[in-house]
């Protein structure tokens, strides 16, 4: 009879899986806070419930679908704004507001899969979305390496974010 009910268990964990449309995406991804993500604890612990309550995610689809839905070189950014520190394990940074950003040269059903992918991507960050707009987004990854990485996004006029690699000078 066990045996029985895992095979049942099983069969209907596989018809389940079968009606889902496959997801396979790839990419670069992008985040800028407002407070240092990783320094020391003395200097993190200054900022708590001061700064890193604002955010900017970025993500670059280079191929791959969401939900059935080509994105092949599609983008998406979202900006954040929280009531506390993002990632502070003691306090709260909800309630959290925020704006999402699809790129203007997705169709209809691009813009709506972009908006679904980044809502599975940030969770409850993006739960309480303020306003959706469509603006040209540029978004280039320069670098060999993930040491040698250099970010640059560009969100029509509401949003930036500029990174370099890491330096010599970097390293403790």
């Amino acid at each position: 009879m066990t045996r029985n009910l895992t095979l049942l268990l099983a069969l209907a964990g596989l018809c389940g899986a079968a009606n889902r449309p496959v997801t396979d995406l790839k990419g670069s991804y992008v985040e800028a806070r407002t407070a240092d993500v990783f320094t020391g604890p003395c200097f993190a612990n200054s900022e708590v419930e001061l700064v890193g309550n604002l955010a900017v995610f970025g993500w670059r689809i280079n191929q791959g679908s969401w939900e059935g839905v080509t994105l092949d070189g599609l983008s998406v950014v979202a900006a954040v704004k929280a009531s506390s520190t993002l990632g502070d394990q003691f306090h709260s940074a909800y309630p959290v507001k925020s704006y999402l950003i699809v790129d203007q040269k997705a169709s209809i059903a691009q813009r709506s899969a972009l908006q679904q992918f980044a809502k599975r991507m940030a969770g409850d960050l993006l739960q309480d979305i303020a306003g959706i707009s469509a603006l040209p987004i540029e978004f280039k990854v320069d670098g060999d390496s993930i040491h040698e990485a250099r970010v640059s996004l560009t969100a029509g006029t509401l949003a930036a974010v500029r990174t370099r690699g890491i330096n010599v000078g970097d390293y403790h």
